[in-house]
C-alpha cells in the first residue's frame, strides 16, 4: 500500500492562530508546495499525508489546532518521539517522500527522519517532481486477485487503524467484484446496522457506541448507499486487533499476493474482502444482539457465503472465525446442506487452537496463517485432513474443539431442539437458557449459585412451552365444548377440584397463571381422583385420548425435571459445574417432551 508524504511548512492559515478550531492539514498549510502536492495526490487518487514537526505523520482526515513549531525547535527527545510515532504510522506503507535534497528548506530533521525510517525497514523513495505522482501511484504493488479454490474466513477486530483517505473505489468492493446480485441486499443490511447505531441501540459494556470516538466521523457514504464523503482504508489494513497483529505487515502482504481467497466477517459491513474500502467504526457484535440478528435473519450471510463459494469455485473453507458469536453468523449446518444439495464440491475445516479458545485463539490463528498456511500451495491446503495439527492450530470437520482441550463450548453438550419449537415465546426462553449456559461456560468468575440459575432457566422455559402448547390449546377446546360458559353444577365444586380445570379454562386471559412443573407431574393422578367432576372427565379425554396419550407421557417426564429443578433452586445452592452435570439430564428430557408435543417434527 503506497502513501505520498511531504514535510510541513511555516506558511499556515494565520486566521486560525487564536482560534481553538481544529482543521485538516489541507486547510492549515497554505504554502504553494504543500497545496500543489495535495492537489496532485488527489488528482491521482493517491494516499497522502504531511509530516508535521509538532504532530508527526498527519493524515488528511485528522483535525488539529494551529501550531508554530519550526524544525530547529525540535529537541533530540522530541525527535525520538516523532520517529517512534512515524514508524508505527507508516509501517504498513511503501512511502514516496517529496522533497528536494538540494533545497535549503529541506531541513536536517527530515533527512535524519528518512534515514531512521529506512533503518526500521520502511521502504522510502525520494522524488522531487509533482508530475511523477500519477506514474508512481499506478505502479503495480500488492494485488489481491484470488484464483485458487481455497478460502480463509476470519473476523474483523475492535482495534483499528484510525487514518483514512477520501477515496471510495467501488471497483475494489466485494459487491462489484464478486456479489453484484447481492449488492442491494448487502447495502440494505448495512443501512439497518448503521441506523441501529445512530438510534443508540448498540452497546459495549453498557457504553453506547453511538458516542465511541471511532464513530464520530462515520458517514452515510456509498458503502451504505448514501452520497456523503467519508475516509476509507482497505479492510486488511484497517483492522489491527490480536489476529491482525500476529498476521503482521508481512503476513498481510502475503494474504494479498497468495492467490487464495480471504473474507472477513464484520458487524457493520457483513462480509468483505481484504481490499474493501472501510470507514473507521466501532460496532461490537454479541450473541443474539440486534446486530447479529440483522445479519443472521433468514440466514442472510449463509446465503451470501454460499453464492461466493459457488461463483468463485471455492472447494475448501478454513474457518478461522474463532469467536462463537461471529462464527454463528454463518449457519454452518445449513451451509453444508446447501453444498450437498447443489452438487458442488466444497468442504469446511473449522480451526481451533490448544493454547486458547475464542479471543485467546486469535493470535495463534494469525501466526499460523502468516508463518505457514498462506504460503502453502492449493494442493498442500487440500491435503490437510480433519484432526491434523499444524503449529499451534488443529483442524476439525465438526463445529467444536477436541474433548479435553480449551473450548468456547464442548461439542458433546446437549442443546435444546429449538428448530422443532413453533411457539415464539417458549422458543425465546429456551434459546436464552442455552445462550446463558454458553456464556457461563466461558465466564471464569461465575457466582456460587450459577448452576441454580441455569437449572431454573430451563425449568421456566419448559413451563412456558407447556402453557403455550398444552394448557392454552386444551383450554380452548374445553371452552368450546361448554359453549364458553361454566355450568352451574361445576362452578361451585369444592376448591380442590377447581384447581384441576381453572388453569385450563382461564388460560386465554393475559393474567393467567402457568401450571408449575410439580402440578404437571401430579396432574395424571389428580384427573382420576375426582371421577364425578365433569371437567376432570373432559380433561382426561382431551389430555389422554385426543392426544393419543402423548400429553400424559409429557406429564410423567415433568416429574424428573421438577425433581432436579427443586433441588437446585430451593434446598441447595449449586455451582455451575454441578449445574452442567444436571443439565445433561434436563436437556434430553426437555427434548423428549418437545418431540411429544411436536410429533410431526420428530
Amino acid at each position: 500500500m503506497k502513501i505520498f508524504l511531504t514535510y510541513c511548512s511555516g506558511q499556515k492559515d494565520d486566521s486560525l492562530e487564536k482560534s481553538n478550531e481544529k482543521v485538516t492539514p489541507d486547510r492549515l498549510y497554505t504554502s504553494k508546495r504543500i497545496q500543489k502536492f495535495i492537489r496532485a495526490c488527489k488528482e491521482a487518487g493517491a494516499f497522502w499525508a504531511i509530516f508535521s514537526d509538532e504532530y508527526g505523520v498527519w493524515f488528511p482526515g485528522e483535525r488539529r489546532k494551529w501550531y508554530d513549531k519550526p524544525p530547529d525547535a525540535v529537541t533530540p527527545a522530541e525527535f525520538e518521539q516523532l520517529v517512534s510515532r512515524a514508524e508505527k504510522s507508516l509501517e504498513k506503507y511503501e512511502v514516496f517522500f517529496y522533497g528536494d535534497t538540494g533545497d535549503p528548506k529541506f531541513h536536517q530533521v527530515y533527512r535524519d527522519l528518512i534515514g531512521r525510517l529506512k533503518d526500521a525497514g520502511i521502504k522510502i523513495t525520494l522524488f522531487n517532481d509533482f508530475d511523477d505522482i500519477p506514474s508512481l501511484a499506478n505502479e503495480k504493488g500488492d494485488v489481491y486477485s484470488p484464483q485458487s479454490g481455497v478460502l480463509f474466513l476470519t473476523i474483523c477486530s475492535f482495534r483499528k487503524a484510525e487514518e483514512g483517505f477520501p477515496y471510495y473505489n467501488k471497483v475494489d468492493t466485494t459487491c462489484a467484484r464478486y456479489l453484484s446480485n447481492r449488492c442491494d441486499q448487502l447495502i440494505s443490511r448495512r443501512k439497518e446496522v448503521f441506523n441501529t447505531l445512530i438510534q443508540g441501540k448498540v452497546f459495549f459494556d453498557k457504553a453506547n457506541q453511538k458516542d465511541h470516538p471511532y464513530n464520530l466521523n462515520l458517514v452515510r457514504g456509498r458503502d451504505f448507499g448514501g452520497s456523503e464523503e467519508g475516509y476509507y482504508l482497505p479492510a486488511l489494513w484497517r483492522y489491527e486487533g490480536r489476529f491482525y497483529q500476529s498476521l503482521n505487515v508481512r503476513g498481510k502482504k502475503a494474504v494479498l499476493n497468495s492467490g487464495h481467497h480471504f473474507l472477513i466477517l464484520s458487524g457493520l459491513y457483513g462480509i468483505i474482502t481484504p481490499v474493501d474500502p472501510v470507514q473507521l467504526y466501532s460496532i461490537p457484535l454479541y450473541d443474539d444482539d440486534l446486530v447479529q440478528r440483522i445479519w443472521r435473519d433468514n440466514d442472510f450471510l449463509t446465503n451470501v457465503l454460499f453464492d461466493y463459494v459457488r461463483s468463485q469455485g471455492v472447494r475448501r473453507i478454513f474457518d478461522f472465525t474463532g469467536i462463537y458469536y461471529y462464527r454463528d453468523l454463518i449457519n454452518w449446518q445449513r451451509f453444508k446442506g446447501m453444498v450437498e444439495e447443489s452438487g458442488i464440491e466444497c468442504d469446511i475445516l473449522h480451526v481451533f487452537s490448544p493454547v486458547g479458545a475464542g479471543d485467546n485463539a486469535l493470535p495463534a490463528f494469525g501466526e499460523s496463517i502468516a508463518q505457514q498456511l498462506i504460503h502453502y500451495t492449493e494442493e498442500q491446503l487440500y491435503s490437510i485432513v480433519p484432526e491434523e495439527s499444524i503449529g499451534n492450530v488443529y483442524f476439525r470437520a465438526i463445529y467444536g474443539a477436541r474433548e479435553g482441550l480449551t473450548s468456547d463450548f464442548p461439542t458433546g453438550e446437549p442443546m435444546i431442539a429449538l428448530e422443532k419449537i413453533t411457539d415464539p415465546d417458549a422458543k425465546k426462553i429456551l434459546a436464552s437458557a442455552d445462550r446463558a449456559t454458553i456464556h457461563s461456560y466461558r465466564n471464569p468468575n461465575n457466582p456460587p449459585d450459577a448452576g441454580s440459575s441455569l437449572i431454573w432457566h430451563y425449568g421456566k422455559g419448559l413451563e412456558k412451552l407447556l402453557h403455550q402448547e398444552i394448557t392454552c390449546k386444551v383450554g380452548d377446546q374445553l371452552r368450546r365444548a361448554y359453549g364458553g360458559s361454566i355450568p352451574q353444577s361445576v362452578r361451585y365444586r369444592p376448591r380442590e377440584e377447581g384447581r384441576l380445570w381453572k388453569p385450563f379454562w382461564y388460560s386465554h386471559q393475559v393474567s393467567a397463571k402457568q401450571i408449575t412443573l410439580g402440578q404437571w407431574a401430579r396432574l395424571p393422578d389428580g384427573l382420576i381422583e375426582y371421577p364425578e367432576n365433569p371437567f376432570a372427565i373432559k380433561l382426561r379425554q382431551l389430555l389422554g385420548q385426543n392426544s393419543s396419550g402423548r400429553f400424559i407421557e409429557v406429564m410423567k417426564k415433568c416429574s424428573s425435571v421438577e425433581e432436579i429443578r427443586n433441588e437446585a433452586v430451593h434446598p441447595k445452592v449449586i455451582s455451575f459445574e454441578k449445574g452442567m452435570e444436571e443439565r445433561k439430564k434436563i436437556v434430553p428430557t426437555i427434548n423428549a417432551i418437545i418431540g411429544l408435543i411436536y410429533p410431526e417434527s420428530s
